[in-house]
């Protein structure tokens, strides 16, 4: 649903992000939506990212921020949980892939699986959204890992700013934006992340060690539009859902 310019612009990170993974259909090595590591065998991604793509025909590439570098390690799926996710409305919107042989410890990111429903960040929290994604509509993706910050909202704000569009927010949505800066194409399924303890990213992002898995990118009415912010999956209130997915419970 994301259409419009975008600006996953910037290039500096901070950091080792290991952890981000592209997806990427096996046939062409080309990458179609993004994911997060949180575990040895373990990528998440969004729900919709998995709606028309088979496990044999997709593979996971992890280890580094530029798509052509060395060093990148690829995996091959074995399964794909989708959790009850709802296409109409676009809730629920996440998926765990699991690889057949386990992922590199230094690509995991630390606090991503968050358990008690308290820890979705609050309103006002800056974050970072990190991708591969289109830089405009009817661009291309890139081949290096751009980021860019947003910030959270309460549903019911994002809820009244998307009410005259008809969309409805629910609690399994988490949204963020900035004026000018936004997820698009692409970037579906790759990481929301903020700092454990809520306080401000700074220019350049904050080490892994320091970061929470906050959300999925899922859905927006364009790209950086204008008094819209982007619409992300919310990985605490989807807590539950996904320590069962992964047999934690």
């Amino acid at each position: 649903m994301h259409r419009g310019p975008c600006s996953l612009h910037d290039y500096r990170l901070v950091g080792a992000v290991n952890w981000v993974a592209s997806l990427q259909f096996r046939h062409s090595n080309s990458h179609f939506c993004g994911g997060t590591v949180i575990g040895d065998y373990w990528v998440l991604t969004a729900a919709h990212c998995m709606q028309s793509v088979r496990a044999d025909q997709f593979q996971v590439v992890t280890g580094g921020t530029n798509l052509d570098g060395t060093g990148l390690q690829v995996r091959y799926p074995v399964n794909v949980t989708i959790a009850n996710y709802d296409d109409n409305m676009k809730s629920n919107d996440l998926a765990l892939i699991r690889t057949g042989t386990p992922l590199e410890p230094s690509t995991r990111i630390t606090g991503a699986v968050v358990s008690p429903a308290e820890q979705r960040p609050a309103a006002g929290t800056e974050c970072q959204v990190l991708g591969w994604g289109l830089t405009k509509q009817g661009g291309r993706t890139v081949r290096q890992l751009r980021w860019t910050t947003v910030t959270t909202q309460s549903n019911d704000r994002c809820q009244a700013e998307f009410r005259t569009n008809g969309y409805t927010i629910s609690e399994t949505m988490l949204c963020a934006g900035q004026p000018g800066r936004d997820a698009c194409q692409g970037d579906s399924g790759g990481p929301l992340v903020c700092r454990a303890d809520g306080t401000p990213l700074g220019d350049g992002g904050a080490p892994t060690s320091e970061l929470r898995l906050a959300g999925a990118v899922s859905w927006g009415v364009g790209c950086a539009t204008p008094g819209l912010p982007g619409v992300y999956a919310d990985v605490a209130g989807m807590a539950a859902w996904l320590r069962a997915a992964i047999g934690e419970e």
